[in-house]
């Protein structure tokens, strides 16, 4: 690993790997972190060294020497945090963790372990004052942090959630604006930091006023304000067990339509008639300047556990199937994914009164990120 290909491969991931990270435009003028990363990777020797195992992991020619880069990685990231005592989290280290648990999720293997220890970190130096006056990067890394905790976005989830969105991202100075790794409207986000609550329902998401954005960025919110639906309407489905409180199926009995909202083979079509335009601008000259195709893993997963619906129409399942495969950017967590969607469907309804999608995720062990 010597200093002149460290080097380089940084710059690659600052070029071409860091798109894996993101969901707007590549060359977004806007993405704090895109920015902002190398004065950051001056703070943290850490986050410099898990730049370079996350850009080694996502070049197939290189994938033999990750571990040698991750364990070099992982060993200079606890040196920081034991240096950190009850210090406020540098930014640079506070970095390092979030990119972490991506590797974690692009692995699919466990990941919630490092969040929940960031997220222990960050209390420990006091986090509810970085609430009210974050400077932009800390503000974008506090939001970055809500993402990942947000429940329905992980699938075998091992550790529970935070509440940290709710907590630290719905006050904001600015009410509006899009959150760049995931690529929605940070109010549509606000509703799905509530779902796990019951505070939030299908017409909450069917009223959604929408937000300013490109033709491809309004496919993906579409598809998003649809699965939020089948989400609080299925909540036994995709819900990690830890976020059902009992009240919650007791006040909003599961597989039940709401009046003047979509049936479910109406809104699993809208999902997913949305996701094919995606993927057809995606696979053009013009769609590779845009990186909407990585945030699409979750409102496919949603339309993909209708296996009734799925199952009796071969088109549907080939939109999930293609646009789980043409994203060459989460090629391996895509695989993993649509291995768990093709074990539900085998099921075909005999036990999904029972099972939960995140029991066949725990059995092969993995532990995916939507996002």
């Amino acid at each position: 690993m010597g200093v002149d290909v460290n080097e380089k491969l940084f710059h690659e991931f600052c070029s071409s790997g860091i798109n894996i990270l993101c969901a707007g435009k590549v060359d977004d003028p806007g993405c704090i972190f895109r920015n902002h990363l190398p004065i950051l990777c001056r703070q943290s020797e850490a986050l410099y060294r898990i730049c370079l195992a996350l850009q080694v992991l996502v070049s197939p020619c290189r994938s033999d020497q990750f571990f040698e880069y991750f364990d070099t990685a992982l060993k200079r990231f606890r040196l920081e945090l034991d240096g950190t005592g009850t210090a406020q989290l540098a930014d640079g280290t506070f970095t390092a963790g979030l990119l972490l648990c991506t590797i974690g999720m692009t692995r699919g293997t466990p990941w919630t372990m490092h969040l929940q220890g960031l997220y222990n970190v960050l209390l420990a130096s006091g986090l509810a004052p970085l609430r009210w006056q974050p400077t932009p990067i800390r503000a974008h890394l506090l939001e970055v942090l809500g993402i990942m905790d947000l429940p329905m976005l992980t699938i075998g989830r091992k550790q529970p959630a935070f509440g940290v969105w709710k907590r630290y991202c719905r006050d904001r100075s600015d009410p509006d604006g899009i959150e760049v790794v995931s690529g929605l409207p940070k109010t549509l986000l606000d509703l799905f930091s509530s779902i796990d609550e019951c505070v939030v329902t299908e017409e909450d998401f069917w009223n959604w006023p929408g937000a300013r954005g490109s033709l491809m960025e309004y496919q993906l919110w579409e598809a998003y304000r649809s699965a939020g639906m089948l989400n609080i309407r299925y909540p036994d489905v995709l819900l990690p067990l830890c976020a059902q409180p009992s009240r919650c199926m007791d006040e909003q009995p599961p597989r039940v339509r709401k009046p003047h909202t979509p049936s479910t083979e109406i809104l699993v079509a809208r999902i997913l008639s949305n996701i094919d335009s995606i993927c057809r601008v995606s696979a053009g000259e013009e769609g590779q300047k845009n990186l909407v195709l990585n945030a699409t893993q979750y409102p496919v997963l949603v339309a993909g556990l209708q296996t009734e619906i799925v199952n009796g129409d071969p088109e549907l399942k080939r939109v999930i199937q293609t646009c789980l495969s043409i994203n060459t950017r989460r090629a391996e967590a895509n695989r993993r994914l649509y291995r768990i969607l093709e074990e539900w469907w085998q099921a075909d309804g005999k036990a999904h009164s029972a099972a939960n999608i995140h029991e066949i995720a725990e059995k092969q062990g993995m532990e995916l990120g939507l996002f």
